[in-house]
């Protein structure tokens, strides 16, 4: 009974910060429903518990701004985005993200979004899938999963790095008042007329955490294990949804391209530690 145990606990650190949103609620209700309909449920349940566990440590970030520990920073990540994926327009060199804000598209809003809601999602199907059908496969899945968000996490840490719209919004000022946005997404909360985004990210007070993107190193773990598990002729579906991520996180202003080739890296380094962890 550990699991409903953590779950609770952690429901009420939440409640008691004020921090308990909707998004936490629906999920606590799932866990639960799930823990105690079936045995089958129940095992699926621990098995995932490992994803569940890192995303309860990930979500709680907030409490703990990396700010306090390391200087955040907002001009480098800027400046390196323009030396290396600037583009000119009109006698002036940008970055993607302020040529996107500039030429905004509703069809590109929408698979932003979409897509942007799949980076947890998509893992812990595949992991519940692989779990029918190989154990210990979705095992190592699972530990490349997790390891890729340590290793991010380890790094917003390390280097906190202001995104886009940051610079976008207040400069190259540290703001300390400064708060979470949806960004790019709140184009796709308004064409819906709902708020999943702005109750994800505007209630966020760790914000500085760019870099490396784990929204763009997640699906490059997907890819890998697709192509392990499928054979190569998965390999166009799985690249598709690496650019399809990227492409959303630079569109939205959540990420410079450098922070989705340092999500990349992360990725590589998380999957090869989870051969470490899951002995043949």
């Amino acid at each position: 009974m550990l699991i409903p145990f953590l779950i609770i606990a952690y429901s009420i650190l939440l409640f008691s910060k004020q921090s308990l949103f909707t998004i936490h609620i629906i999920a606590i209700i799932l866990i639960f429903v799930l823990f105690f309909a079936h045995p089958k449920t129940r095992a699926v349940i621990t098995h995932i518990f490992p994803i569940i566990l890192y995303g309860m440590v990930y979500d709680s970030m907030r409490f703990f701004p990396n700010y306090e520990i390391n200087p955040i920073h907002i001009k480098e990540p800027f400046d390196m985005e323009l030396a290396f994926f600037g583009i000119f327009h009109e006698g002036s060199k940008i970055t993607l993200n302020q040529f996107f804000e500039i030429y905004q598209n509703s069809t590109f809003d929408v698979l932003s979004g979409i897509v942007y809601l799949t980076w947890v999602p998509i893992p812990i199907v595949l992991a519940i899938f692989w779990y029918f059908k190989n154990a210990e496969f979705a095992k190592q899945f699972i530990w490349a999963f997790i390891l890729t968000g340590i290793l991010g996490a380890v790094g917003y840490y390390l280097y906190p790095a202001a995104p886009p719209w940051y610079v976008a919004k207040y400069g190259f000022n540290f703001v300390v008042e400064a708060k979470g946005s949806a960004a790019g997404l709140t184009r796709f909360d308004q064409m819906f007329d709902i708020s999943i985004f702005e109750g994800i990210y505007g209630a966020s007070s760790n914000i500085y955490g760019a870099i490396p993107s784990i929204h763009c190193a997640n699906p490059v773990v997907v890819c890998f294990f697709l192509v392990k598990k499928y054979g190569k002729k998965l390999l166009p579906l799985g690249l598709f949804y690496i650019v399809w991520m990227w492409f959303g996180a630079v569109y939205s202003s959540h990420h410079y391209l450098i922070d989705a080739f340092a999500g990349l890296l992360t990725a590589f380094i998380g999957i090869m530690l989870s051969y470490l962890f899951v002995k043949k």
